[in-house]
Formats: structure tokens, sequence, C-alpha cells
């Protein structure tokens, strides 16, 4: 099964942040696809539910993005399973 953690990420503005994002979290275990839009301010990771917990990844994203320079606002994450 599939699942989508999204998160809300401040700093974000143009498209060489988006690729930024993209690379540092799609390096994450279990990370299959990262979108990165600056203009909603929302990145969505897509993952394998079988290699790692929504709960884990979403942590482990929030300091990639955070020791990356941006800040997601009082951990602001969204799970969705399909």
């Amino acid at each position: 099964m599939s699942n989508v953690v999204t998160l809300r990420v401040e700093g974000m503005d143009c498209g060489a942040c988006e690729r930024r994002l993209a690379i540092v979290l799609g390096r994450l275990d279990g990370v299959g696809h990262v979108d990165a839009d600056h203009v909603s301010r929302l990145v969505r990771m897509r993952f394998d539910a079988a290699g790692t917990s929504a709960e884990v990844l979403a942590r482990q994203a929030v300091e990639r993005i955070e020791a990356a320079g941006f800040t997601v606002p009082g951990g602001q994450t969204q799970v969705e399973s399909w």
C-alpha cells in the first residue's frame, strides 16, 4: 500500500527550493516520489507503508527540511492512504 505525507513548508519561494527539497527528502528510506510546490507551500511524499510509518517519516522529513533552511510551522502534517 502507498501512503502520502503532506507537509506545509515555509521558506520555499522558487523552483530551486522545490528541487532542493525533492532531493533531500527523496533520500529518506521508503520514499518513492516527492512533489514540492512553492506556490502552495506544500510538500507531498509518497512512500511505501510497509517500509516505515507515517509518523517516523514525517519526523525525519521535518528534521531534513529544517536542516535545509526551511520551516514546518507547528509540525503541520497530513497523512493519506491509498
